[in-house]
């Protein structure tokens, strides 16, 4: 029986419009259920809370809020798990003090029996014997049939600090809760970030068979030191991701080995310049600003002048006007200087952009998805690669060291889903790969701020917050590894073997779009 308001008529209803007088109304029908059961239950309770360590404060806590009485043998044993996996007890407190089951505590029938209206921002679920008093938003798991939790794991998700879209994320991808418990514990990301990464790369699937402790001993071992847990996250999302590229078994010794080679690509990549001493070649979207219909939105003239203080060989940037011909004109233009640059070649992308596209005009994504129209003109990932597989031909031999290399930065949209797709058909063609870049994570959006000098916070932040810095790999590195809210870059480079070898990888929320 799905929860509907209307399938009752009560004799009277008590109208519920705000979270303050939701806690009220709750609050008395705990109370007054707790009268009729009496209080056996809660000693039962709190003699066992006390013996899994919880403290007589805490425990009354939970007594002030109705919720002792109401735990089950299985929901204290799910709290114990929780206490010693030394999850602190603000955490599991605000993670049980919304739920009420409803087989032990309030029913649906004593809801109608008793003329309470529920409230638009109760999901209610008859068949899985426990309600919820929570935002609204989380009411779309009814809606879509996706919630199918057990309490006791769901309690485990709320103290890890799971937030709610993130649950229905991974629930519509099929993860089981037991599998995001096990990530949960694995990342220990803050609750305020969100783990889209984590739930939608298939590429981390080797995360949970990576334990923290092998990374810490091979750097106590190495350099008598330990990571901080956001530089862990990072390392284990990139071994996780490398081993799954190299189609290897994950094994201490594995994990070893692929720590060896992370750091030496680090360290040999770092001074890499992005574009002093090279031929760059940008292409950029056409789209104009909302406010000054004059001013373009991509391919800024500041961004260009900053690249001159790098000294680069030679510096083009193509970018149509608003006719379809003088787009289609600048995409002819892009793809011939691929193809013939010579190197050290560094090709941009400044722009809306999806997995299998880069958009010279419209393109902007919109609820996930790239805004097209029949004249939209975008350069395909089929379409690069031909041109890219030309340039191989041309100057393969020239771009088989660090310095030397092609680098492809991909500012824009699902970067790193593209940069994945162009490399499987480097390895379906059996072309040696360029160094790829980008702003974020796969499945993720870009870090965009029309505000900024050079257009996006990608730029702004390798240039540095005054301009000053030399754009390196080493550059894209520290983004990564030091600021955590705006920082979240992809760099791929060819690994010894030709596989790819990603150097960075940190979970982040997306903030706005490119």
């Amino acid at each position: 029986m799905d929860r509907k308001t209307d399938t009752f008529t009560p004799q009277r209803e008590t109208r519920i419009s705000s979270h303050q007088n939701v806690s009220k109304q709750f609050e008395d029908l705990k109370q007054k259920v707790e009268n009729d059961r009496g209080v056996g239950s809660l000693h039962q309770n709190a003699k066992k809370l006390r013996s899994i360590g919880l403290t007589e404060q805490q425990i009354d806590l939970l007594r002030k809020n109705g919720v002792l009485q109401a735990l089950s043998q299985e929901y204290i044993n799910t709290i114990e798990n929780l206490v010693r996996a030394s999850i602190p007890f603000s955490r599991i407190y605000e993670s049980i003090r919304f739920i009420v089951p409803k087989e032990e505590f309030i029913s649906y029938g004593w809801l109608v029996k008793n003329h309470i209206k529920i409230p638009e921002n109760i999901s209610f679920y008859p068949k899985k014997n426990y309600i919820f008093i929570y935002p609204s938003y989380l009411c779309q798991w009814e809606k879509s049939g996706m919630l199918q939790f057990e309490l006791g794991n769901y309690m485990q998700l709320a103290a890890s600090g799971l937030r709610g879209f993130d649950i229905i994320r991974a629930i519509k991808r099929g993860y089981l809760p037991s599998q995001i418990i096990n990530l949960l514990q694995i990342t220990n990301l803050p609750y305020q970030y969100s783990l889209t990464g984590i739930f939608e790369d298939p590429a981390l699937i080797n995360i949970s068979k990576i334990p923290s402790i092998w990374v810490e001993n091979y750097f106590y071992q190495k350099y008598h030191s330990i990571p901080h847990k956001k530089a862990l996250l990072d390392i284990r999302g990139n071994l996780a991701r490398n081993l799954f590229f190299q189609r290897s078994e994950v094994t201490q010794e594995s994990v070893f080995h692929a720590l060896d080679t992370l750091m030496k690509n680090r360290e040999q990549y770092r001074n890499v310049s992005l574009f002093s001493g090279r031929n760059v070649v940008i292409g950029a979207n056409n789209e104009k600003g909302v406010i000054s219909k004059k001013a373009h939105t991509f391919g800024k003239k500041s961004f260009l002048e900053r690249i001159k203080k790098d000294n680069p060989q030679s510096l083009y940037q193509f970018r149509g006007e608003q006719s379809q011909e003088s787009v289609l004109a600048a995409k002819e233009k892009v793809l011939l200087s691929i193809e013939n640059t010579p190197p050290p070649f560094t090709f941009v992308f400044d722009g809306h952009g999806k997995h299998d596209a880069l958009y010279l005009s419209d393109g902007e994504i919109k609820n996930g998805e790239a805004q097209e129209k029949e004249n939209s003109v975008k350069i395909t990932v089929d379409e690069l690669f031909e041109a890219y597989t030309k340039r191989q031909k041309a100057f393969k031999n020239q771009t088989n060291t660090p310095e030397s290399r092609d680098i492809f930065i991909n500012d824009s949209c699902f970067n790193a889903d593209f940069i994945r797709g162009f490399y499987i058909r480097c390895d379906v063609k059996g072309i040696p790969k360029p160094i790829f870049i980008g702003p974020s994570e796969y499945g993720q959006l870009a870090f965009s701020s029309k505000n900024k000098a050079y257009g996006t916070q990608f730029f702004h932040q390798i240039f540095g917050k005054e301009g000053k810095k030399k754009a390196t790999i080493g550059n894209v590195l520290d983004i990564n590894l030091s600021n955590f809210k705006f920082g979240n870059p992809s760099i791929y480079i060819p690994s010894e073997d030709d596989t790819i070898f990603q150097l960075t990888k940190t979970h982040r929320e997306e903030k706005t779009i490119v």
